[in-house]
């Protein structure tokens, strides 16, 4: 059985000494932006360093792409994320940012295309959910849910989603 496998081992390794006949492929080129597009208006839902980082993450991602709300449970974190945006020249309107609880709601009823977000996972299902109902295009933070509830619920809010033709991404 030892030499079977050492015979067969061996013949394994010479097929891939072999040349195959490679076909040359052009890769696309990797662009530092995103191709220009229409103006996009963010909301941010969560306002910690994940938050502010995944703020900072999309404006840096492509041009005429502005972050012009956000809502955390914490006062302190939304005040901290403006003047950190602010130090990157992105001015958020004072009357833009929530705190509390049901601040994530506050910024689904402002006019925003898409929302980030980058809140603690245990409310991410309920914040998605929400964010579909308002017809807003969503990126999240990973893990999206803590338990077999709110994977379950991921699953059925992003099957509407789909159905609405809402786009959905999150973290990796």
């Amino acid at each position: 059985l030892i030499g079977a496998a050492g015979l067969a081992g061996i013949s394994a390794l010479s097929s891939c000494s072999k040349k195959s006949k490679a076909v040359d492929y052009e890769f696309p080129p990797l662009l530092d932006k995103a191709p220009d597009g229409k103006p996009l208006r963010a909301g941010l839902i969560g306002c910690g360093n994940r938050g502010t980082g995944a703020a900072l993450n999309f404006l840096s991602a492509g041009n005429d792409l502005h972050i012009v709300a956000l809502a955390d449970v914490f006062e302190d974190k939304v005040w901290d994320c403006r003047s950190k945006l602010k130090k990157q020249k992105v001015e958020v309107p004072e009357a833009n940012c929530f705190w509390g609880f049901d601040a994530y709601k506050q910024v689904l009823d402002t006019d925003v295309d898409i929302v980030i977000l980058a809140t603690p996972p245990h409310f991410r299902p309920e914040h998605f959910d929400a964010a579909v109902q308002a017809k807003k295009h969503v990126f999240m933070e990973k893990p999206v849910a803590v338990d077999p509830v709110g994977a379950r619920q991921m699953i059925a809010t992003s099957k509407k989603a789909e159905n609405i033709g809402i786009t959905v991404i999150t973290g990796t």
